[in-house]
């Protein structure tokens, strides 16, 4: 059993022991799961691993170059006007922040766009027609406004 030393060093703290037994603790034996468990938690671990391969693919499939002012899906480059092209750029710097309505029109006015509060909703929509497939990537926050999600 655990004795005290005689006289504790002052700059040691005593931690007293834990109330331990001698006997070992009881090993508790793995059970053999059933084929249908494993077979469930397998498929699982696939449908996530496919689901992660077609976000990573979509991400690449989308492609965003502010040098060249340009939007390209699946390696053909999407015609966007002026104003479009502003409001992806905006939402697209700044992925999942939320923008209102008044701030994509601030965020865009500097450009001698023609967004106003009455026609960024219409320069949304035909900016997701023309993104077809990737369209899920500009959400709409009720009652607020818009983001970019990837």
């Amino acid at each position: 059993m655990y004795q005290q030393p005689a006289s504790p060093s002052p700059e040691i703290p005593l931690i007293p022991p834990n109330e331990r037994t001698e006997e070992p603790l009881p090993q508790r034996a793995l059970e053999p799961a059933d084929k249908a468990s494993l077979d469930r938690a397998y498929a699982e671990l696939e449908a996530v691993g496919r689901v992660r391969e077609r976000r990573r693919r979509r991400r690449i499939e989308l492609f965003f170059d502010r040098e060249r002012r340009e939007v390209r899906v699946v390696g053909r480059t999407i015609r966007l006007t002026y104003s479009e092209f502003e409001i992806f750029r905006l939402l697209a710097n700044n992925p999942y922040w939320p923008f209102s309505t008044r701030e994509v029109v601030e965020g865009v006015a500097r450009y001698d766009c023609d967004v106003t509060l009455e026609n960024v909703d219409s320069h949304v929509a035909t900016l997701r027609e023309k993104l077809g497939e990737f369209s899920d990537y500009i959400q709409t926050v009720p009652g607020f406004g818009y983001r970019f999600k990837e």
